[in-house]
């Protein structure tokens, strides 16, 4: 990803602290992937720009997927740790702008953080 001030602005134009849903480490069995998390983890990148760029009803459905955590990760914190390209990780936070300061469960950190690890 580029190191642009357009794509720092993303992430501190962030509104509030999100609070992401499906947190890990509820009693019970954890659901299936989101297919956009899953996505994101398999660097499928068409199929993530095709997910974000969705209307009406899925629209809504993939927003819900950007705010659920499986395996302690959003969406946006696997976009970046896989090292995404910059649309794809910008089309997930303009989803849902209060990912970027949400940590990871995994290791607590922040999407910026694994960005540029």
């Amino acid at each position: 990803m580029t190191g642009n001030n357009n794509f720092m602005t993303t992430f501190a134009g962030a509104l509030t602290p999100g609070h992401g849903k499906g947190k890990d480490g509820a009693a019970g069995e954890e659901a299936p992937p989101p297919s956009l998390w899953l996505h994101c983890k398999q660097k499928d990148w068409d199929a993530v720009r095709a997910d974000v760029s969705k209307e009406g009803a899925e629209h809504e459905a993939v927003v819900e997927m950007v705010r659920t955590y499986h395996e302690k990760d959003l969406p946006l914190h696997l976009a970046c740790r896989n090292q995404a390209p910059e649309d794809v990780v910008r089309g997930i936070i303009n989803l849902y702008p209060p990912a970027v300061r949400e940590r990871s469960q995994k290791d607590n950190r922040l999407p910026l953080v694994l960005c540029v690890k």
